[in-house]
């Protein structure tokens, strides 16, 4: 996401970019608490750069941090 500022990722390509798994037959947690904990570990403004989409994905916003 930080090398594609602004650009939304969906749920399912993370799945299988990150974790190579198929989203079509897994059900998991893993990318909403993966979110999760990044957001407690950058903390602040950096925190809120990390969006969720409802319905489209996330995306690493880049303006937040200007």
């Amino acid at each position: 996401m930080a090398t594609h500022p602004n650009r939304v990722i969906t749920r399912d390509e993370l799945l299988r970019r990150v974790w190579d798994m198929d989203p079509r037959l897994t059900d998991t947690r893993s990318v909403e608490m993966t979110v999760m904990r990044l957001r407690d570990k950058l903390g602040g403004k950096a925190a809120a750069s990390l969006e969720t989409l409802r319905s489209q994905g996330y995306r690493w916003n880049s303006s937040f941090l200007s």
